[in-house]
């Protein structure tokens, strides 16, 4: 009995996101986390050491007295209503020799600065390793000018191509599926030969282990997954096409060469013709 609660909980659903420092630079972990959630009461700043690796973790959530949706009930039903409220939430920051990531719980998402984000990392990982019949949801967006988003979902794996999408006329945004053959805590311990996997532009979400030696090894294999050079070729077309936040560092970059160049009428560039009706 006990080896089996052990065994039960040695993978706990988690969200994991890659960040990307400025080039050529190391800053502290606390770099990439908004600034309002170091310096408020309500969180909890402390730095860890674990199995040599040097980490981050930030805790905390907002209480509320009053939870918003009590006068509401109210006023329905006409009963007096007071039930607090406090939105939790846990980052995690880490390093390892590849890059820098972090872990998030409840709302811990929101305290990481969207400037550092690495909006790329979702979907590089399922371009490259999701189960060729495991597509079980697609969310993409239209390149009109509606802006239209169109999910489908099915309720066991399929291949991509039964999905119908426009390879040419459509952006993946989130894509849900099942993997197998990774070297994942989930999957080595041979209760299932296929995990569930959901990725969005800057995310994955899967069963990740809880114990520090096993987590570290399913972030190598989730970082062994990223460097293939190239993503499967029933999925190449969702790699080839990315939405970036507007608040990511690489919108940001290009925004500023942008104005740059619309600030010099001299510049090679850009140009502008006129169109003669």
């Amino acid at each position: 009995m006990g080896s089996s609660r052990t065994s039960r909980s040695a993978t706990r659903k988690s969200t994991l996101h890659r960040l990307r420092p400025s080039e050529g630079t190391t800053p502290e972990l606390r770099t990439f986390v908004r600034e309002r959630y170091l310096d408020s009461e309500d969180y909890q700043v402390r730095e860890f050491t674990r199995q040599g690796m040097e980490g981050l973790l930030i805790t905390g959530g907002v209480p509320r007295e009053r939870a918003d949706w009590c006068s509401a009930v109210e006023s329905i039903t006409g009963l007096d209503v007071k039930e607090r409220s406090r939105a939790a939430a846990g980052l995690i920051l880490m390093r390892t020799g590849r890059g820098t990531y972090a872990l998030s719980y409840g709302v811990g998402q929101h305290m990481l600065d969207p400037y550092f984000r690495d909006d790329e990392f979702g979907l590089e990982f399922a371009t490259r390793c999701l189960d060729d019949h495991g597509v079980i949801k697609i969310r993409n967006q239209i390149m009109d000018g509606r802006g239209r988003v169109d999910e489908y979902s099915v309720s066991r794996g399929e291949r991509i191509d039964d999905f119908g999408l426009d390879r040419f006329g459509a952006v993946v945004r989130r894509i849900c599926g099942t993997v197998s053959g990774l070297s994942l805590t989930s999957l080595e311990t041979g209760r299932t030969r296929q995990v569930r996997v959901e990725c969005s532009q800057a995310t994955i979400k899967l069963p990740l282990a809880t114990t520090v030696e096993q987590f570290l090894s399913d972030l190598q294999a989730i970082e062994d997954v990223c460097a293939r050079p190239d993503p499967l070729p029933q999925l190449r077309f969702v790699n080839r096409v990315h939405t970036l936040d507007s608040r990511s560092q690489k919108a940001v970059q290009a925004q500023a060469i942008l104005e740059k160049h619309l600030a010099d009428p001299d510049s090679p560039r850009l140009t502008i013709e006129r169109c003669s009706t």
